[in-house]
């Protein structure tokens, strides 16, 4: 009885982590950035702080200049602190 007890755990645990790996992955927030737009006023527009912007994306404190069709992230993204984000796939 213990064994068909412990054995139904086991099976049960093992399906839901298969279950969980299986779940797709919420997606990373990000955006295009358009002419014009630097990042404070993207950081302004989406009710970021700069400096939460800039260490979303690696940027350079002291930098505001952003590249038109450059990728931007809103959240923190677990990437490489050396990957821009306009290096990553969609």
């Amino acid at each position: 009885m213990k064994f068909a007890l412990i054995y139904s755990f086991l099976l049960f645990t093992a399906l839901d982590s298969q279950a969980f790996a299986s779940l797709p992955k919420k997606p990373v927030r990000k955006i295009q950035v358009k002419e014009g737009q630097t990042a404070y006023s993207i950081a302004k527009e989406q009710g970021l702080t700069l400096r939460q912007l800039h260490s979303y994306n690696n940027f350079d404190p002291k930098a505001d200049f952003l590249v038109t069709g450059s990728w931007v992230y809103l959240q923190k993204n677990g990437v490489s602190k050396d990957t821009s984000p306009d290096k990553q796939r969609d």
